[in-house]
């Protein structure tokens, strides 16, 4: 207890537990998106190959942009100069990282043991039929990847002491109660992220633009809604010679602006 209050926690029951099946930990099911292709590999090893090989940031992407074009793989020019990317970027990057660096790492490199390591977890994790063997292959792979994360921590300061790390041992354990990984993947949805980061690119003002977005789609509904009106009366005068006449199309002549009608504040 005197060490839960020395960091403050204290113990306390919980509600839940008197609840079946609401264990939080079971509950939990491992996100190989955000968890390992933005996580462990893109926002942890990714960044420490880019700073340990930072001189020679160009080599990496003229060797990225000579890596043959293949269904369903993204293609990049300046790999290494990336300001922004998703998990399937990440993903993306990691397939075709190790031919990229080999040659720009020292014999028996550390640092190319671990990202070799981390890119047959990955694919381990995302295979869509996985049997016992995969299972014992991932952990055999884990306990060698753990070692050499220890000893980039020694060589290169870099600290792996993080929840999604530690979560990597936690994934055969989903697997064998859940299936494989597709069961619970974040996949779905993602690529909605490439829609916003084409609006960055243009203008900052996100809000700006999407108030004009509504204003079209408010104007194309009203369109369409008198349109339909002119369809049906159309057809009403076809089918009888006693309806009235379809109505007029309505036309303005004056000017219309959106915006609110307040002064701005400065």
């Amino acid at each position: 207890m005197s060490i839960l209050r020395d960091i403050g926690l204290h113990f306390v029951e919980n509600a839940f537990w008197k609840i079946h099946n609401s264990d939080p930990s079971a509950a939990y099911s491992y996100d190989v998106l955000h968890t390992f292709d933005l996580g462990e590999w893109g926002k942890h090893m990714w960044p420490l190959v880019l700073s340990v090989l930072g001189h020679v940031k160009n080599r990496i992407s003229r060797s990225m942009r000579r890596i043959p074009h293949w269904h369903g793989l993204k293609h990049f020019q300046n790999v290494a100069e990336i300001p922004y990317a998703d998990g399937n970027t990440y993903w993306d990057i990691l397939k075709c990282i190790i031919p990229c660096i080999v040659q720009l790492l020292p014999h028996n490199s550390l640092l190319l043991h671990s990202v070799r390591l981390c890119a047959i977890l990955r694919a381990l994790a995302g295979l869509r039929v996985v049997s016992e063997d995969h299972l014992k292959t991932y952990k055999q792979f884990l306990v060698k990847y753990e070692t050499y994360c220890k000893k980039i921590t020694k060589d290169y300061g870099k600290s792996f002491n993080y929840p999604k790390h530690h979560n990597l041992i936690h994934l055969p354990g989903d697997i064998e109660h859940k299936g494989n990984t597709k069961n619970f993947s974040t996949h779905p949805g993602e690529g909605f992220q490439q829609e916003i980061q084409h609006v960055l690119c243009h203008c900052w003002q996100i809000t700006h633009i999407d108030e004009n977005q509504e204003a079209i789609a408010r104007i194309r509904m009203f369109v369409d809604s008198h349109d339909e009106q002119l369809h049906k009366a159309a057809s009403a005068e076809a089918r009888t010679e006693d309806c009235e006449p379809a109505p007029l199309p309505v036309h303005f002549n004056e000017n219309y602006a959106l915006g609110s009608p307040l002064k701005r504040l400065h």
